[in-house]
Parts: C-alpha cells; structure tokens; sequence
C-alpha cells in the first residue's frame, strides 16, 4: 500500500474522431461519483419509529472537472464554446478605395489589417490628405482616424484610399457556437509516491465552461471545464482506471 499524489498528461479527444491531443498542464482532473438519490421507507411503527426500513441508493451520473493553464487556440475555444476557422489572408494591394468619412475623431475600418503606404486623397484626387495633419492611423489593425482639426477633411466626404495589407495566417475562435463540447479524456498519469502508473480513460464526456475568460487579468489565465461522463453505445462503463499498486 501508499498514498497517492499524482502527476500526469491529459489528452483530449475532441468530437470523438479518435484523435487525441495533449491538452498541456492540466492542474485538475477530478471525477466525482458522489451525487445520488437515497430513497428510504421509515418506520412509523412504535418501537422503531424514525429508523430505515430499506434504502436504496440511485447513482447519478458521475461528473468531471478540468482545470488547465496552457492556452492555445483549441483550449480557449473549449473555454468559449468555440468553433475553430484558419484564417489564411494572402498580402495584396488596394488602389482607389472610396469610403465615407462618417464621423471625425473616431477610429474608422477600412477592413484590411497590418496596411503600408497608406495614401488618402479626396475623391476627386486634386488633395492628397497628411498623416497627422489630416489623419492618424493604426496600421496594425487597419483603422483611420479623420481629425476634426483637419481643414481638408470634413465629416461626410468620399475620400480614396490606396495601401499594400499584409498576410495573415491563424485561428479564428468563433466563440459561442456549441452549447456542450462531446470529447473523450485520456490521463496518463503516475502515482509520484510509488512511482507506478495511473491510467484514466473517459470514454465519452459532455463538457462545458464552468469559469469567465478574463483576458486583462494579473496573473495567468486558468480555464476550468466541467461535465458529465457517458456511457457510450457498447461499453457498460463511462470510464475506467488502471491503477498498478
């Protein structure tokens, strides 16, 4: 015999394809097989009144709980019931771009990002607007500013845009479009004590987020996740433990 005090890696299998991947450090797995239903007939009988006649006890569905730290597009999207899309934007070039200057002193889309060479003309190109002048931009995020100390610039005008946009490759977390994620787990764990194995399998798990995703906080993001373990057509089991003493 020994005690336990495990250490291990999780591994997700997301939608149940069959392809597992390492989720990064985990800082909970716990499974929880303590709600049930106890039914009980009670005496009403003088000499035993208030005492169990009989008691059964209905198992409810056991239940897990995650908790892991390292953030990667696929975890933050269990955290935000996402949807997962690559973005894959080519670089290229925009020349004559007309667009409203519908508001002044605001910060406007012109729907590219990380632009160069920026040049702003009026519609009728006789002006060429300056940078500072007329306009401030933030080339990173694609967005103009028109200023209203301008004395080219007026709200309402049609203006010509022409600039270069850089590639830009990624994920895109579409967040929100899943209610529950259906995953299977895999621990693959060592009890540090004795230094022998300890094998969870979950076999199939409905999770969901159980914490906000704060994204200006002090310290480092934890994302926590919970659910409940199913049994799935053909085993008798949710999950099981190989567990080496």
């Amino acid at each position: 015999m020994a005690g336990f005090l495990g250490k291990g890696d999780v591994y997700i299998d997301r939608d149940l394809k069959g392809q597992f991947k390492l989720l990064g450090n985990t800082t909970k797995f716990a499974i929880a097989e303590t709600e049930a239903d106890v039914k009980e007939r009670v005496s009403k009988m003088r000499d035993t009144y208030g005492s169990a006649l009989d008691t059964v006890i209905i198992p409810k569905p056991a239940k897990i709980s995650l908790e892991l730290n390292d953030i990667d597009a696929e975890n933050m999207a269990l955290a935000l019931r996402g949807l997962i899309e690559v973005i894959d934007v080519s670089s290229g070039s925009v020349s004559g771009k007309e667009m409203e200057v519908s508001e002044l002193d605001v910060w406007l889309d012109i729907g590219h990002t990380n632009i160069s060479n920026l040049v702003i003309k009026s519609q009728d190109e006789s002006t060429t607007y300056d940078e500072n002048e007329d306009y401030v931009v933030n080339a990173r995020l694609g967005l103009i500013k028109f200023l209203s100390s301008s004395e080219n610039v007026s709200k309402g005008d049609t203006v010509k845009l022409s600039y270069d946009y850089g590639a830009v490759t990624g994920k895109r977390i579409k967040a929100g479009r899943v209610t529950e994620i259906e995953c299977a787990l895999l621990l693959d764990g060592q009890n540090m004590t004795n230094g022998k194995d300890c094998t969870v399998r979950v076999f199939k798990c409905k999770l969901r987020p159980s914490s906000e995703v704060d994204f200006l906080m002090d310290d480092f993001q934890n994302l926590s996740l919970e659910g409940t373990l199913v049994v799935p057509e053909g085993r008798t089991e949710a999950y099981h433990v190989e567990y080496i003493d």
